[in-house]
């Protein structure tokens, strides 16, 4: 069952986990979602820049549990997923005062478009590894659809795995974006003293545990 969990834990990308499977055909196996545990020492972030200092939005959300579908190829070195999307609420984010944070919410126009959404596609491991080996760090290249303000782009991510126990996973990533792709104009304040850069940073390092039916949502805290 370590296998299969260290797998499954891999849809923590985008905030999803365990699972029972069924091996459909010998070159592929099939997997169903039961249950994850996001752990309260995981972190996730939005970070910038302006033309002054630096900010951090930290994410103050509770995930929920939802299904997914994934397959792995025969030689168990890459993987594929369908309808597994972690969904962002924008205003779930904390800048550290009020008005950074209303300032935040309209440049990423949440009102119209509440979350950010982050779809897992692929993830594929180094050459010569495999899901199995997994005590060590390995890094991972994932295909994502990353959605900010209805406007949808892929999204190459390195993503850091390991196994910390057994069904309990660690995950990090980092992915650098320009908020202008996405069809936002950064923000200025202060009758435009204050200027937002146009690169801001997605950060996640994640704790994930894969368990039962008795999996509950945790906070998560930004870095």
């Amino acid at each position: 069952m370590r296998k299969s969990a260290f797998l499954v834990a891999l849809v923590m990308i985008s905030g999803t986990a365990l699972v029972l499977y069924s091996f459909a055909s010998p070159d592929r196996f099939y997997f169903n979602t039961t249950d994850f545990h996001i752990q309260e020492q995981s972190k996730l972030s939005l970070n910038g820049t302006t033309n002054i200092n630096k900010f951090n939005c930290a994410c103050g959300q509770k995930f929920q549990p939802q299904a997914f579908y994934a397959t792995t190829s025969a030689n168990r070195s890459n993987i594929t997923f369908s309808h597994t999307v972690l969904h962002l609420r924008t205003t779930s984010l904390d800048c550290g005062n009020k008005l950074m944070n209303k300032d935040m919410y309209e440049t990423l126009q949440a009102k119209a478009h509440p979350n950010i959404s982050i779809e897992l596609k692929k993830a594929v491991f180094p050459t010569g590894v495999t899901i199995d080996d997994c005590s060590q760090w390995v890094e991972l290249d994932a295909e994502t659809v990353i959605t900010i303000a209805g406007v949808a782009k892929k999204v190459p991510l390195k993503v850091n795995a390991r196994s910390l126990a057994a069904g309990r996973f660690q995950f990090r990533s980092m992915q650098v974006l320009k908020m202008t792709d996405f069809g936002i104009q950064p923000p200025t304040a202060m009758m435009g003293a204050v200027k937002v850069r146009d690169e801001i940073q997605i950060y996640f390092d994640l704790i994930v545990q894969a368990g039962s039916n008795e999996a509950t949502a945790s906070q998560v805290s930004g870095s």
